[in-house]
């Protein structure tokens, strides 16, 4: 009789062990989730911006990296005038940019870049435009008709360099690189 109870609280220890072992692992699992999940695109960009924001991913692709909503104050080469605790200093820190163009290789800002499709209440003043002119920041309006428009957006973006896409007759954007191949299909 005194093995059979042994036997039982063996079992009841081995599944009380068990199931321990399975509520830590599920307790690290959903930690390790939420530290290493992927950032999601900024929550507070319209539906119209992601597309922007996609459109302008494709076309400094190897050029630039974008970034969203981006406070003044975090723009490199910022030279604050006012103290960290001063109200002017958090009104442009609470002031964004809808999108920034870093350069790939330093991390340094290349242009600002105001999405002019939404009716937001987020656009920047005067003052900034001062501070992005002395920062030799160029700063560009895109309205939302040249949302799609890889060849517009990267005309405006990068003028010094060749068109890398080509609007086609049937309104079909490509990379220019492939142009002449579509061309060649259309003629013949």
């Amino acid at each position: 009789m005194q093995e059979g109870m042994w036997q039982d609280a063996d079992l009841l220890a081995l599944i009380a062990f068990v199931l321990s072992v399975i509520l830590v692992a599920s307790l690290l699992v959903n930690r390790l989730y939420v530290y290493f999940k992927m950032p999601a695109l900024d929550v507070s960009l319209t539906p119209s911006q992601k597309c922007f924001y996609g459109s302008l991913c494709q076309v400094s692709a190897r050029r630039a990296i974008v970034l969203s909503s981006v406070s003044v104050t975090q723009l490199s080469g910022f030279q604050p005038r006012y103290s960290k605790w001063s109200a002017s200093y958090r009104k442009l820190k609470a002031q964004k940019f809808d999108f920034v163009l870093y350069d790939r290789r330093n991390f340094s800002s290349l242009a600002v870049i105001e999405f002019e499709g939404d009716k937001s209440s987020n656009k920047i003043s005067s003052e900034i435009e001062d501070i992005c002119r002395k920062s030799n920041l160029a700063v560009y309006r895109v309205p939302a008709s040249s949302v799609n428009k890889l060849d517009e957006i990267d005309a405006l973006l990068f003028p010094e360099e060749s068109a890398r896409f080509i609007r086609l007759d049937n309104g079909f954007q490509v990379p220019a690189r492939y142009a002449d191949d579509d061309e060649k299909l259309v003629s013949s």
